[in-house]
């Protein structure tokens, strides 16, 4: 079985700073669709997988197969 850290941050109350050290300790990043395209433009610079998803609801879902 494969283990996995998962940290959660809020990326609209987070400062870019933040923001941008959360997505250079990751190894994917999993945000909703409507956030989907102001982290591309953060993690285009590092070369990250970014996954979107339709809503929060999803996110937890995903999050709670792990």
């Amino acid at each position: 079985m494969a283990t996995a850290e998962i940290d959660t941050i809020d990326v609209q109350e987070s400062s870019k700073d933040i923001v941008i050290q959360s997505i250079h300790d990751a190894d994917v990043i999993v945000t909703r669709s409507d956030l989907a395209e102001k982290l591309k433009e953060l993690v285009d610079v590092s070369q990250k997988k970014i996954i979107s998803v339709g809503s929060t609801n999803d996110v937890s879902l995903l999050l709670n197969m792990s």
